[in-house]
């Protein structure tokens, strides 16, 4: 009877071993936030997309707790008419990271005509009124928050997109794109020559924007772009967007940092693998080089295929997991100064791959394994 009970006492405790150090596990990873794992690297997210910060608690938690930088938003659509805006939202996530002691950076102060309203789009301004508007909304946007803001994104999209091939890829969107082109036009000032050479004229906006932004804030002040971060070293977008970051150095305009969306959307399965990291390591090297940070600031790696209630097969949530640890890994290795990924949760933002599950937590504000595809790369495992 003896030998019986010690066999049961001995079989008891063994699995409550295996349990006790399974939770200890688990306790560990659930308590260590990812911002734990860095100093000056700036890890963060879009906050907004759900609304304010009181709207959705759970979104405001996972804010609060395992990041060190926010990016809200106030997209040019905020400027309702010609004298008013509506700052509401963006002003209290501002707030709130200043209270938080979050790096906050902005998103976005100009752009193409897809960020605007009709009031701005309809009506046939002179160079002169649009020289005017282009200081009114930004002194506006940037006043209205004071010095709270560490990093603005002021110039965003301002090349050709995804749909140019050819000899237009790299040239800037033309006149009836971007209004903003009306303003004219100045001489490359890269000192570029040959191919690296992309355009011949840059539109006057783009530095106007930079001048006008400097002269309300002593902030960093970054340059955003997209379709270029695996790209070739010959690749006409890439080069131009160097260009132009050069000319604008070169103009003494007060340009601080470059901004790689990082939209990986529409994989096969989530295989980051069709991305080139080599070409990645050498574009961030690339624009470190010319004296500039590099920051990855609309992160997201969608599949292809859409999810019912946007729930991942547990086979690919794994693959989407090594996708997000390859990249962070990369990043780290290239050397860049943060990553911000474009959102918290799957389906909050039901105008941006709702249902292609693209982020690090599901819909029910749940860590999923692409979380910890993260954690791990900042680990070193």
């Amino acid at each position: 009877m003896k030998k019986i009970f010690f066999f049961l006492m001995a079989f008891i405790s063994l699995f409550s071993c295996e349990k006790v150090e399974i939770i200890a596990q688990s306790s560990i990873a659930e308590n260590k936030q990812l911002s734990s794992y860095v100093t000056t690297f700036l890890i963060g997210t879009r906050p907004d997309a759900g609304g304010s910060p009181i709207s959705n608690p759970k979104n405001e938690a996972i804010c609060r707790t395992e990041f060190n930088a926010i990016q809200p938003t106030a997209y040019p659509f905020i400027w309702t008419s010609k004298t008013t805006h509506n700052l509401t939202n963006f002003k209290a996530w501002v707030d709130w990271g200043k209270q938080q002691n979050k790096t906050i950076m902005m998103h976005q102060l100009v752009s193409w005509n897809h960020y605007y309203n009709k009031w701005f789009l309809n009506s046939n301004w002179s160079a002169k009124e649009l020289d005017e508007m282009l200081e009114f909304h930004i002194k506006t946007v940037v006043q209205s928050v004071g010095d709270k803001v560490d990093i603005w994104n002021v110039v965003n999209e301002s090349l050709n997109g995804w749909e140019a091939t050819g000899i237009e890829a790299g040239k800037y969107r033309v006149d009836s794109a971007c209004v903003w082109n009306k303003m004219g036009w100045e001489a490359d000032a890269s000192g570029l020559t040959g191919s690296e050479k992309i355009n011949d004229s840059i539109p006057i906006y783009i530095r106007k924007a930079f001048e006008y932004t400097r002269k309300y804030t002593n902030a960093e002040l970054e340059l955003r772009d997209y379709m270029f971060e695996f790209s070739g070293p010959a690749d006409r977008k890439l080069l131009a967007l160097f260009q132009l970051a050069k000319h604008l150095k070169n103009k003494r305009v007060s340009v601080g940092a470059v901004g790689f969306q990082c939209h990986i959307n529409q994989l096969k399965e989530f295989n980051i693998a069709s991305r080139n990291f080599v070409n990645f390591r050498n574009n961030i090297k690339k624009f470190k080089d010319l004296g500039l940070k590099v920051y990855l600031t609309e992160v997201d790696i969608s599949s292809l295929d859409k999810f019912k209630d946007t729930v991942l097969p547990i086979e690919l949530a794994n693959k989407q997991k090594e996708a997000y640890k390859l990249l962070m890994k990369e990043a780290l290795i290239a050397k860049a100064d943060g990553i911000f990924f474009w959102g918290v949760a799957d389906e909050v933002d039901k105008g941006w791959y709702p249902f292609h599950a693209p982020l690090l937590y599901d819909k029910n504000f749940e860590r999923k394994p692409a979380y910890y595809g993260i954690l791990e790369a900042l680990q070193g495992r």
